[in-house]
């Protein structure tokens, strides 16, 4: 829960209060056409509701417990513009195994290794790509019963994520990874639209595929 003791916001939480009170009591269109909130003000308790939303204290406790910073707009849902991928999480049966196979095998470097509340932390990436990790995440990591029991059939079944990767010599990697006894989908093949990829597949049935652009 958001509070300040500064003035400006004290004032923004009265009127806060104010537009969730009567727009709750009448809905916005009645509540401008009775002028009991001034015009424009439904752009304003969209704003709020957003923010109450994001702190997931709007469903559970009245408006009035709320402080709402002076600003709401920097809470406004993003356009998608300013994302950024940072972690991908790959469901593994045992993360010891996993990180040997995508460390030794695969080649990633180890990003992150440490125990939290819900088991272990551990994260892998191409060395290339220094902001992109991928959680070896395994069933026992999710504290939720009944999505840990689908994980556990998942792996079950065969994992069945997909992990794309661009390689500078396809052939090459195809060989290396073969060789080192990694599961093989598809020889290396020469697509009609413009590159030449392989496929594998981890311990625990997730697709590896591994491209290469021609041209």
């Amino acid at each position: 829960m958001y509070r300040d003791s500064d003035p400006e916001l004290v004032t923004e939480r009265i009127r806060a209060q104010r537009l969730c009170g009567e727009f709750n009591r009448t809905g916005p269109e009645e509540a401008e056409r009775r002028d009991a909130v001034p015009r424009g003000s439904r752009e304003r308790f969209t704003e709020i509701e957003h923010f109450c939303a994001i702190t997931d204290e709007f469903r559970t406790h009245s408006p009035s417990l709320l402080v709402i910073p002076l600003d709401t707009r920097r809470y406004q849902m993003s356009n998608g513009k300013d994302f950024a991928l940072t972690h991908v999480a790959v469901l593994v049966g045992d993360q010891d195994k996993a990180l040997e196979f995508y460390r030794d095998v695969i080649g990633f470097e180890v990003r992150q290794d440490m125990p939290f509340p819900g088991g272990r932390w551990l994260t892998v990436g191409p060395a290339s790509q220094p902001g992109i990790e991928f959680i070896l995440e395994n069933p026992g990591m999710n504290p939720n019963e009944a999505a840990r029991s689908a994980a556990e059939a998942r792996l079950a079944s065969g994992a069945q994520g997909t992990l794309i990767f661009t390689t500078e010599a396809v052939d090459d990697t195809y060989a290396r990874l073969r060789d080192a006894g990694v599961d093989v989908d598809q020889e290396p093949i020469t697509q009609p639209y413009g590159v030449r990829d392989c496929g594998f597949r981890d311990p625990w049935g997730n697709h590896l595929r591994f491209s290469q652009l021609l041209g």
